[in-house]
């Protein structure tokens, strides 16, 4: 997908730039796979307008996308590229042997009359999906899926991939491993459980404050005789009488007296 610029022969135009269309080869969608786009124009269902600056526009159409890739063992031909105007990627359309055809989304590298196939016995070639297992260590992949038959959830927007590796779990990241995902040219041979890095968690910065980190403990609790917190609890009431009965000989010392 090129990236059109500008000369700034306006100051406008100096940070002006958009996706260029060189790669689109398709650009009416397919009939059956597409439903209209209702708006609301900013109404609710009384018909008043609860949000402002919204309406107008160009009409647009929904493209149905294949997520899962669950049609297994069938190879499809890749009729064309087109443009999604409610996605960045661009969409590849395929059709199967049997007739049938779906959108998926189209990888880098992925043209015209390319074959392809979903599938743990597919070959793990560009905009091929098949098990993570079955992909190389260090590929680019990108639509993953996280929940087994709910299809493909992360790494979909244009510009994105993830890389696979031999990951183990721990306490502070945890990767979750992708049933299915589409997978690019092999390098290096496979292991025998993958692990995907789009999907680890990491721990969470500790807080500016202190207070917020430090922990405390609840005053409903009963603590024993012997706990620390009864101690702390004793040594602050022993000071707090100290610190009384020095006020209260101070003032008996400032107050003048009756002989006086």
């Amino acid at each position: 997908m090129p990236v059109k610029t500008f000369r700034p022969l306006t100051p406008s135009l100096r940070y002006v730039s958009f996706a260029d269309f060189s790669d689109i080869t398709k650009f009416k969608p397919e009939k059956s796979l597409v439903e209209i786009r209702k708006k609301t124009g900013g109404r609710n269902h009384f018909g008043r307008a609860t949000a402002r600056g919204i309406g107008g526009g160009h009409k647009q159409k929904i493209r149905s996308v294949d997520f899962r890739r669950n049609k297994h063992g069938v190879e499809a031909t890749v009729l064309g590229i087109e443009y999604d105007p409610i996605r960045t990627a661009r969409l590849a359309l395929l059709e199967y042997k049997d007739g049938e055809k779906r959108y998926i989304i189209a990888p880098v590298g992925v043209t015209v009359g390319a074959k392809l196939m979903s599938g743990p016995t597919a070959p793990p070639v560009i905009g091929n999906c098949l098990p993570l297992k079955a992909i190389p260590l260090a590929s680019s992949i990108h639509n993953i899926e996280m929940t087994p038959g709910r299809g493909g959830q992360m790494v979909r927007s244009a510009g994105g991939a993830a890389i696979t590796w031999v990951g183990v779990r721990s306490s502070h990241s945890v990767a979750r491993r992708a049933p299915y995902a589409p997978a690019t040219s092999p390098s290096m041979p496979a292991a025998p459980r993958w692990w995907c890095t789009s999907s680890a968690r990491l721990p969470s910065p500790p807080h500016a404050s202190s207070s917020r980190t430090t922990p405390l403990l609840p005053t409903t609790r009963t603590a024993s005789a012997g706990s620390a917190s009864t101690r702390l609890r004793a040594m602050n009431a022993s000071e707090n009488g100290a610190a009384s009965s020095a006020r209260e000989t101070t003032r008996e010392a400032a107050r003048p007296s009756d002989a006086a």
